[in-house]
């Protein structure tokens, strides 16, 4: 028997849409300009499109009917236990306070390079070798299109000045 149940899938699709409709509002109350003049609301409207097309996908996914104690774990007694993954979301976390050092003291590569691996690092199923090589073509995907394509005044690659005073 297929019933419907109310899921995370269908909060998080409508948190995101919600978000997204949100930003896109607000974002069109600034000049959005066009792509080869972007103004200051052109990428909370392009992102908050983004997210609610995302959000809407997800949240329809969740209104699909799935059979009974299919959509989360089920413990012995047969109540669903909730599974919070923490080392997600302590890597995700970690990936982006590195990225801000890393991108002071080095520069887009690096911190791009180590943003990534981090933030790879929180999938229970990744390994060393896959979460570099994904952050590897991230970061040269990254450095490309930010600094090049879009020219976005990042430094690529920096040394520190560490110990330097006056």
């Amino acid at each position: 028997m297929r019933v419907l149940l109310v899921n995370r899938d269908m909060f998080g699709g409508a948190l995101f849409v919600l978000l997204g409709v949100g930003a896109t509002a607000l974002g069109a109350t600034y000049g959005i300009g066009s792509l080869t003049h972007m103004g200051p609301g052109f990428f909370p409207v392009a992102l908050g499109a983004v997210m609610a097309a995302l959000g809407g996908v997800l949240l329809i996914d969740g209104l699909q009917p799935r059979g009974a104690g299919e959509s989360e774990p089920i413990d012995e007694l047969g109540k669903t236990v909730a599974r919070h993954e923490w080392r997600g979301f302590s890597a995700i976390i970690v990936g982006i306070v590195a990225f801000i050092a890393l991108g002071k003291l080095f520069g887009l590569a690096p911190a791009a390079l180590g943003c990534v691996f981090i933030s790879a690092l929180g999938d229970r199923t990744a390994t060393v070798k896959s979460a570099a090589a994904l952050a590897l073509v991230t970061s040269l995907f990254a450095v490309g299109f930010f600094s090049y394509v879009l020219g976005i005044q990042f430094p690529v690659w920096q040394w520190p000045a560490l110990g330097s005073g006056p």
